[in-house]
Parts: C-alpha cells; sequence; structure tokens
C-alpha cells in the first residue's frame, strides 16, 4: 500500500497510509490542539467557516480531507 501525501500553504508535508493518518498528522502539528481527532476535525470546521467562509463537513477523515481539498486548503502531493 502506498503512502498518502499532501501540503498545506505554507510548506507542510502530511504523509499516511490513509485520510485518518493524514487528519491526526494535521491535528498533531496544529497549535489548537483537542482531546480526540474527532473534535478537532469540528473545531478545525468551525475556525474554517469564521476565517474563510467555508462550510465543511467533519463527519469522518475521508469526507474531512475531501473537503480541505475542494476548498484548496490541502493539495495532493503525487
Amino acid at each position: 500500500m502506498h503512502k498518502l501525501k499532501y501540503t498545506m500553504k505554507g510548506g507542510a508535508i502530511f504523509v499516511g497510509f490513509d485520510k485518518y493518518d493524514i487528519v491526526q498528522a494535521i491535528s498533531e502539528s496544529s497549535f489548537a490542539p483537542c482531546d480526540t481527532t474527532e473534535i478537532w476535525m469540528q473545531e478545525c470546521a468551525n475556525r474554517i467557516k469564521v476565517q474563510f467562509g467555508y462550510k465543511l463537513d467533519y463527519y469522518n477523515a475521508d469526507t474531512f480531507i475531501d473537503e480541505l481539498l475542494k476548498f484548496d486548503l490541502l493539495q495532493e502531493i503525487k
């Protein structure tokens, strides 16, 4: 199985075997940590709504990553 690689503006690179790994890596690098990855996704989505006006679905890690990609907040590295 190959690893997924993503980047955000600023140059941070996140690598994992699945999208949940990527969400965990992003949350671990966050200046706004939470008790669980699920809570972090919800709070991150709230911050993005305030900052950019985008309403992200954070139902699960796959959806959350897809939403970040859709709004160009995350880019896949191929």
